[in-house]
């Protein structure tokens, strides 16, 4: 197959397609902590941002202690009272929000739809087509 036609089979990129991830700051914000922990923390904010859009989890012990992949009474403990009341805070609506990992979706998805105004901007001039 022409690398042409390669192209045109990509999926355009969402800003759920990716998370941005700062090394130093996780490193400061689990320091200390077991990997299963850590571990944790990380798919929490893989699921909100990258399955749930950022729209918040809801408060349900069951739900996140299942979203965390945390068995063990004693690390679901740490990781409940380190993770939600610190990292996550609950909205007016009784879901966990994340702010920085929204603020960055957000920011993310305001970029794109810039990109896609201006490629289909170049598109329209390339191919002189009008508004």
């Amino acid at each position: 197959m022409p690398l042409r036609e390669n192209f045109t089979k990509i999926k355009v990129m969402q800003p759920d397609s990716y998370i941005k991830f700062v090394p130093g700051d996780f490193a400061i914000a689990m320091a200390g902590q077991s990997p299963q922990i850590k571990w944790a923390y990380w798919t929490t904010i893989v699921h909100y941002r990258c399955h749930n859009h950022c729209k918040g989890l809801e408060n349900d012990e069951k739900f996140l202690r299942r979203l965390s992949e945390l068995e063990n009474d004693k690390d679901w403990k740490t990781f409940y009272s380190l993770i939600f009341g610190s990292y996550f805070m609950l909205d007016e609506n009784g879901l966990w929000q994340q702010m920085r990992t929204q603020l960055d979706y957000i920011d993310n998805k305001l970029t794109m739809e810039k990109w896609s105004r201006r490629g289909k901007a170049g598109a329209n001039v390339r191919w002189r087509k009008k508004k």
